[in-house]
């Protein structure tokens, strides 16, 4: 069902480093930097510009691809999917004693017989897999450091010949 009624939900951060700042990814964001101090100011434009894009994703269907785990040699991962555009995203979580450094995470509501494609913010271009891939086999997300974050988009860019 659709959980885009209505709601929503807001932090404020302090910090900007990828995996703190991914964390807080939320519909409302409010950025509480101290530009007192030397700041990576691409680092802040590439997270912000990265909460932008995906900011619209938040008022879609929850899907959660793990279960909820506080440990901190867990992996955590959901998905956020609109229906109505069929597009959304995925953010994925490796804590910081994980000693795992990838998986396949099976998607949910997505047309099987239409062509997806995928970017993940942190390396350069997109995969276009269908639909039946990411729910079957899953979308492949490997985080190298420890803690770290992925962020992924999905966009569904053609429907298969049948």
């Amino acid at each position: 069902p659709s959980n885009t009624v209505g709601w929503g939900w807001g932090t404020g951060g302090i910090s900007y480093d990828a995996y703190t700042r991914r964390s807080n990814m939320c519909p409302s964001n409010t950025a509480c930097f101290d530009f007192r101090v030397e700041v990576d100011d691409a680092l802040i434009q590439k997270l912000y510009q990265e909460w932008r894009e995906v900011g619209p994703d938040y008022f879609g269907d929850f899907y959660p691809l793990t279960p909820h785990s506080l440990q901190s040699d867990a992996w955590i991962a959901w998905q956020f999917h609109r229906p109505d555009a069929d597009r959304g995203m995925i953010q994925a979580f490796r804590r910081a004693d994980s000693n795992f450094f990838g998986g396949h995470f099976q998607l949910r509501g997505l047309q099987p017989d239409a062509q997806y494609a995928i970017r993940n913010f942190d390396e350069p271009g997109q995969t276009v897999v269908t639909g039946q891939q990411l729910l079957e086999s899953g979308a492949e997300i490997t985080i190298r450091t420890r803690p770290g974050a992925a962020v992924l988009t999905y966009e569904r860019v053609s429907q298969q010949e049948r």
